[in-house]
């Protein structure tokens, strides 16, 4: 399992996901788990890895945890997510 750190923040009604790490791949959604999901989707496009293999460690821009739990999702969970 790999662990990405992104930071969090929220502009008007739309969530913003950046990776420091990842040259600061920039992802967005009007949920914060739609967001999440369009991130996993990028990173596992980019290094040829699964979904679920995916950790994401949610910070606001000031280095605080947002989240302190990982959140591994499962591929198949985006469907029910969606629902």
């Amino acid at each position: 399992m790999k662990t990405f750190r992104a930071e969090v923040t929220q502009d008007g009604e739309r969530w913003i996901l950046r990776v420091p790490s990842l040259g600061n791949h920039t992802e967005k959604g009007e949920r914060l788990i739609d967001a999440e999901q369009r991130l996993r989707e990028a990173i596992a496009s980019k290094f040829h890895m699964e979904q679920g293999d995916i950790c994401l460690e949610l910070q606001d821009s000031r280095g605080i945890a947002r989240e302190r739990a990982r959140r591994p999702i499962a591929p198949d969970a985006s469907a029910a997510i969606r629902s």
